[in-house]
């Protein structure tokens, strides 16, 4: 009997200790591995709440590691540097030449600070630098961390402001220049009974004067916050490629040229574009607006997907097609995906691989569906 007592205590503290932890276990990495299929296809902020969970039962530094990289997918730098330097303080962690890279190439993204005021032709200091870093309306870009920024013009106060820049981001700063103040000149010594001077007309001073307004100006403007990105931006481009049929209803093979216009608000572009395509006895004119989005990459790269609505022309001018020869309309629908790099001076060069046109027959052609494949190159300016 008390044996088997032992037995039956033995049993009992196996099933408390370990079953417990093994469920655990197990469940850490279901969030695990639901959180890289997330992250697989894109959902970053539902991937790095899987991974919080996993990491909150069972704490592995490869959930750390993954939630870095979704949060820099995300484009929250900041947070993902916090993550990345956690990762690589890990003795546990296996990737940390990696991680390494991946910090060093955030921390290398610099941000642009336009520095303005007024008046203007302020010379700028940066940081506790004897050189002038330009003079004002200027813009300076600087690593991100604290900075701070310093002015000088001849004949008013030096002002200096301090701010901190994150990752890849646009700040603008505005200094209020006040002139310097006029020495009042010391009294003139007592005068005897007989000497009294005639009384003079007080008068306020010419440099009095201009102080009062610069203080009055003050007070009606608003001196702009430390940290105002700017959030628009406009693009304009032109284009060449080939047209080529991919459906059987084809309409022909056709050169291509196209001008662009696109207003950016954010990370979100509103665009409208004007499209030619021309072969030996046809010519299509396309006019589409659509939107998209942007996703930045390092080194000034960038992926595009956007989305267009508009209508075509279609020209025949000699019969030997799918189409009698004449004129005619449809709806134009045009997706666009690609990439791009853009320089520090808004030079854009753009590959679009993913343009396509689909004409649905909803005019009076009567072709019905059609599908063109455009692959064009893309030269703009961005401004």
């Amino acid at each position: 009997m008390n044996c088997l007592s032992r037995i039956y205590l033995i049993f009992l503290l196996f099933s408390i200790f370990f079953f417990p932890l093994h469920s655990n276990s197990q469940t850490a990495e279901e969030h695990h591995e639901k959180g890289l299929s997330l992250y697989n296809k894109g959902k970053y902020k539902e991937a790095i709440e899987e991974f919080e969970k996993s990491n909150a039962i069972s704490p592995n530094p490869s959930n750390i590691f993954n939630m870095a990289r979704a949060y820099e997918k995300l484009g929250q730098f900041a947070k993902a540097v916090e993550l990345y330097k956690q990762y690589i303080n890990d003795p546990k962690a296996e990737k940390k030449e990696k991680a390494k890279t991946y910090l060093e190439s955030i921390q290398s993204t610099k941000s642009k600070v336009k520095v303005t005021s007024n008046p203007e032709g302020a010379e700028i200091y940066l940081d506790d630098s004897k050189e002038p870093a330009g003079k004002t309306p200027a813009e300076i870009e600087v690593y991100p961390g604290s900075h701070k920024f310093s002015v000088h013009l001849e004949g008013y106060k030096d002002q200096e402001r301090q701010l901190e820049t994150g990752f890849n981001e646009r700040y603008e700063i505005n200094f209020l220049l006040l002139k310097k103040e006029v020495p009042i000149p010391a009294p003139a010594p007592p005068t005897t009974e007989k000497e009294q001077p005639k009384p003079v007309e007080k008068t306020p001073p010419k440099q009095a004067e201009e102080k009062l307004k610069q203080v009055q100006l003050q007070k009606k403007k608003v001196i702009p916050s430390k940290k105002e990105p700017r959030e628009q931006s406009n693009f304009i481009a032109i284009s060449a490629g080939i047209s080529f049929p991919i459906h059987w209803n084809e309409i022909g093979r056709f050169m291509q040229n196209s001008i662009l216009y696109e207003r950016k608000l954010k990370r979100i572009p509103i665009f409208c574009g004007m499209e030619i395509q021309y072969s030996w006895n046809s010519q299509i004119f396309s006019l589409v607006i659509g939107s998209g989005y942007e996703f930045f990459l390092p080194k000034n790269f960038y992926i595009y997907a956007i989305f267009g609505l508009g209508f075509g022309i279609l020209r025949i001018s000699e019969e030997g097609l799918a189409y009698e020869k004449g004129a005619g309309w449809d709806i134009v629908l045009k997706p666009d995906i690609g990439f791009g790099w853009s320089s520090r001076f808004g030079l854009n060069i753009v590959f679009a691989i993913g343009d396509f046109s689909f004409y649905p027959g909803a005019g009076n052609i009567e072709s019905g569906f059609s599908v063109q494949w455009n692959p064009a190159l893309r030269i703009g300016w961005r401004f």
